[in-house]
């Protein structure tokens, strides 16, 4: 029986220990969102998370090393989210498209939906329309000229689940699950029709995401990894080997892949190399690039926001690591020992939570100076008692800032 306990311990450690290693990237700052962050959407100096449950969060982003909430809709289920001029296109689920004025970031509200047949899943908005990826009931093509009045126009009914849209000139990019990736023209938006597709042999794997670049598409394909296609025949180019890839955001040459439990991912599209990675402390869903930053959306840890330097490409990649480790809260767990770094003097708190969101132990609630610590847990809740033997959230709060990581208990 020891031999097994210590199996279990070592093969935790060794998690827990991935999931700080990082190469070429480097953690800006963090913004823990109430719920489970599925996608981002950055808008100039601000961030829109679908948060799941939670609806839609505003996040300013002006200073990024200390961004923070303004607003947000707890009204509607959000699976995805796309900004334009005043409005918030949110993938709803089995709500179908909801919109949200954002004119006020401070009191965004609704403003008008369009309950599609399936469960919503991603949209993409261009021109009047927006173009929902509408899972079990294909593409569903939705005015949206009038907001309070959004309607369909048209849709294509797909073989297999819609995952993801990308539109581009005449044409709509579906990943369509099992059944891959889908080219359909939409020039006549009340009756579009495929063109092409492509799809590959490996059972249990999926498209979920797409993004375009100048005459390429890429797919998020699963566990089959990141799948490039010529844009006009779709036909297979190239791969880049991923654990499960979820989501992906394109600049340059660049590939910035969510990969679920395995984090971020950043390849060089122009070599098919990796060179840059960020293991994030949880479920990287959703990814996108804005002014030399990465924004990841990562399941209960939140809005993660970080850069790339050296291979992985910026300006500034000649910091060294000193300076890389004061642009904000930093938390890492080992085993039950926690390390964090504080940026500056103030009051900050760590605490242990359940996987349901209640607090177990508050290690420490107090006035700090800034500096590296660290602290161990005993496994103990409040009470002095030991804790049930599963996954653990911590969370250090400090300054308007939020760093999360997990910690697991075998008995």
């Amino acid at each position: 029986m020891k031999k097994v306990l210590s199996m279990v311990v070592l093969l935790t450690s060794f998690q827990l220990i991935a999931h700080a290693d990082s190469l070429n990237v480097r953690t800006v700052g963090v913004y823990d969102t109430p719920g489970f962050a599925k996608k981002v959407f950055v808008n100039n100096d601000h961030a829109f998370i679908a948060d799941d449950a939670w609806g839609l969060r505003i996040i300013n982003i002006a200073n990024p090393a200390m961004p923070y909430e303004v607003g947000y809709c707890d009204s509607v289920f959000a699976c995805d989210v796309f900004v334009l001029d005043s409005f918030a296109y949110i993938a709803s689920g089995t709500s179908g498209l909801t919109i949200i004025n954002i004119s006020d970031y401070n009191n965004p509200h609704f403003a008008g939906c369009y309950n599609t047949p399936g469960y919503a899943k991603r949209l993409t908005v261009s021109g009047n329309y927006a173009y929902v990826a509408d899972y079990n009931c294909g593409l569903r093509i939705i005015n949206i000229s009038d907001p309070a009045f959004p309607f369909e126009v048209g849709y294509y009914d797909t073989p297999g689940n819609t995952c993801g849209v990308a539109v581009m000139d005449s044409f709509a990019y579906l990943a369509d699950g099992d059944s891959g990736l889908r080219k359909v023209n939409i020039s006549d938006k009340a009756n579009p029709f495929l063109t092409n597709w492509a799809w590959t042999s490996i059972a249990n794997d999926y498209a979920l995401s797409l993004a375009i670049s100048g005459d390429f598409v890429y797919v998020a394909w699963g566990h089959f990894g990141l799948h490039a296609f010529r844009k006009d025949s779709l036909i297979a180019i190239g791969m880049f080997s991923t654990y499960n890839s979820r989501d992906v955001a394109l600049n340059g040459k660049y590939a910035f892949i969510a990969d679920g439990e395995y984090g971020l991912k950043v390849f060089d599209i122009s070599t098919y190399q990796t060179i840059g990675y960020y293991n994030t402390p949880d479920l990287c869903y959703g990814v996108t690039y804005s002014d030399s930053l990465i924004f990841v959306a990562d399941g209960l840890s939140g809005l993660r926001i970080l850069q790339g330097y050296g291979p992985a490409g910026v300006a500034d990649e000649q910091r060294s690591p000193a300076e890389i480790k004061t642009t904000g809260l930093t938390l890492e767990v080992l085993g039950n020992k926690i390390s964090y770094q504080l940026p500056q003097n103030g009051n900050a708190s760590l605490k242990i939570y359940n996987l349901l969101g209640q607090e177990v132990r508050a290690l420490f609630s107090e006035n700090k100076r800034s500096g590296v610590y660290n602290i161990s847990w005993d496994g103990n809740n409040e009470a002095g008692h030991k804790v049930a033997s599963g996954v653990y959230l911590v969370g250090l709060h400090s300054q308007g800032q939020r760093a999360s990581g997990k910690i697991v208990v075998v008995r």
